[in-house]
């Protein structure tokens, strides 16, 4: 069995990659493989569909609790003659998903400077600071400051 996910992280309105070789007696029986979307993400679903349109193996029927797959989810039992294109299209979706991925990474690192730059603007605001020192005392309201209200990634 091959099987392999990546995860994004959550705070990523990015999807999710599955994919799945399933070998019993030295033949491959199941192959599953979908792009998952997360929220209205639709990244590399035009790749999969495409995909899925030249593949000529059977369709597996999907077990109900596998209703969380993409419209696009490929579950099939492969031929043997598909065998070379399921591996060669799976790397290149995969290639295309990690492409796009470094640009959600760069976006994602950019919100993070810019959520750091706000929390560092609002801790230089003093009045914030007394008013909670008054009530809690200068070290809990420090660490309350840095880590609740303004706190930096």
């Amino acid at each position: 069995m091959f099987h392999a996910n990546i995860f994004p992280n959550a705070t990523v309105d990015y999807p999710i990659l599955g994919v799945d070789f399933i070998e019993i007696g030295n033949k491959i029986t199941g192959f599953f493989f979908d792009v998952t979307p997360i929220n209205a993400n639709q990244i590399v679903q035009k790749s999969l569909i495409k995909f899925k349109s030249i593949i000529t193996s059977p369709e597996r029927k999907l077990p109900e609790w596998a209703n969380f797959f993409s419209e696009n989810f490929i579950c099939i039992t492969p031929n043997e003659e598909e065998l070379l294109l399921l591996f060669t299209h799976s790397l290149a979706i995969i290639r295309e998903y990690l492409d796009y991925s470094k640009t959600y990474k760069e976006k994602y690192n950019l919100n993070i400077q810019k959520q750091n730059a706000y929390c560092i603007g609002q801790k230089k605001n003093e009045k914030t600071f007394k008013a909670l020192a008054a009530d809690i005392g200068e070290d809990k309201a420090k660490k309350f400051l840095n880590n609740f209200m303004f706190p930096e990634f």
